[in-house]
């Protein structure tokens, strides 16, 4: 497990600076388009999502963001809601949603009763808290039904990530750097989740990006509007399946049981 250290913490109002700064384009009927088409066509998760899921389950995105994963599941016939610790965005996302369930707060203290939910995805949350992932992915169980799937993604440990963490963020200075994020290995992240009670179905590399593989490409981009990110990150698919250090993250899908 591999410690990354930034200049800035993990807070909700650096999370709050990032997504709601592209707002415009991140609430658009395009990028839900976009995101829909991306999800059906490439992503993982959603393959894993709805190979155990069926339509009419309650989720929850532990750690939503702007939203975008809510609103594609509810379009696919779920029932899903958000949670996220940024008061902000959550105050847009009822604004803009007001049909959805939003909630404001931790994912080590979720705001929801035990046995409320059918599945939980975290998409790249629970690496964030310098204690450890136990207190979420106890939340994660504690509020998942019998039988209840757990879809959870954190950036994994790999000798491509770990060098593009230091091209990216450069060499940490530990008088002024501040801890940000865990990396994983497949096995590891498998332990962590078995350790809060779950059985896991299986641990695997995970999503791909040209950030990983291009680490020089993505340190001049970053800070692009997010819509030439997301084309970018579609136009390089087909390069990016066939290189073997384009991972960025690794994947466990869980079950609770009893």
């Amino acid at each position: 497990m591999y410690k990354e250290f930034r200049t800035k913490a993990s807070t909700p109002e650096v999370w709050t600076s990032n997504f709601v700064g592209d707002r415009s384009f991140t609430l658009s009927k395009l990028n839900r388009s976009l995101f829909s088409l991306n999800r059906r066509l490439f992503d993982p998760r959603w393959r894993e999502i709805a190979a155990a899921t069926h339509s009419g389950q309650e989720i929850l995105d532990a750690g939503c963001g702007m939203g975008q994963w809510v609103q594609f599941l509810n379009a696919q016939g779920y029932v899903a809601a958000g949670l996220d610790y940024s008061d902000p965005m959550i105050g847009l996302l009822k604004q803009a949603y007001p049909a959805t369930a939003w909630h404001e707060g931790e994912i080590q203290a979720i705001p929801l009763p035990p046995a409320s939910m059918d599945a939980v995805i975290s998409w790249g949350v629970i690496e964030h808290d310098e204690a450890g992932p136990e207190a979420a992915l106890k939340e994660f169980h504690r509020i998942l039904r019998p039988g209840g799937k757990l879809f959870v993604t954190v950036p994994i440990d790999s000798a491509a990530t770990r060098r593009l963490s230091l091209i990216t963020e450069g060499p940490p200075d530990r008088d002024t750097a501040t801890f940000y994020q865990y990396f994983f290995t497949p096995e590891e992240l498998a332990e962590h989740v078995a350790a809060a009670g779950f059985t896991v179905d299986r641990a695997f590399p995970c999503t791909r990006h040209y950030m990983v593989a291009a680490p020089g490409v993505y340190r001049r981009l970053r800070g692009s509007r997010h819509v030439v990110e997301a084309m970018l990150a579609l136009l390089l698919r087909p390069w990016l399946a066939m290189h073997k250090d384009s991972y960025l993250m690794t994947m466990a899908v869980a079950t609770r049981h009893g």
